[in-house]
């Protein structure tokens, strides 16, 4: 008994891990990548009204929809995170996105600070969002 319990368990762990590998995030084909330099930050209020919170997977971006989902892929390391946009900025010159610090964890960034990324836009789709064209400014 000890022995299925512990095969059973080993079952369990050995599917959960490759469940986390096949569910990460992907770059869909037809929709537009746009590059550009993302940062992460810690602030206390979202411009959507949410209070800030660093383990959520969100950024921020200066034009698209709040609600709109973003694939972003560091370049450099090819790890990816799916992120909901629910503040607005960077307010710095040259970059297109606010992480939040788990996003910024999963892409592998937290030493660097601000890294360059790929990022799709995959809810609203391009064709329902006219401020898309905008997006890597």
């Amino acid at each position: 008994m000890r022995l299925l319990s512990l095969i059973l368990l080993l079952l369990i762990f050995t599917f959960g891990f490759l469940l986390y590998y096949v569910t990460e995030p992907f770059f869909f084909p037809g929709l537009p990548i746009f590059h550009c330099k993302a940062s992460w930050y810690v602030d206390s209020l979202t411009a959507s009204g949410e209070h800030y919170d660093f383990l959520a997977l969100s950024a921020a971006h200066k034009s698209l929809p709040l609600g709109s989902y973003v694939v972003v892929k560091n370049i450099r390391n090819h790890k990816t995170v799916l992120v909901r946009i629910n503040d607005r900025g960077p307010y710095v010159a040259g970059r297109c996105l606010d992480l939040s610090k788990r996003a910024a964890w999963r892409l592998g960034m937290l030493k660097e600070g601000v890294v360059d990324v790929h990022m799709q836009v995959i809810w609203p789709p391009p064709f329902l969002n006219k401020k898309l064209k905008n997006a890597d400014q």
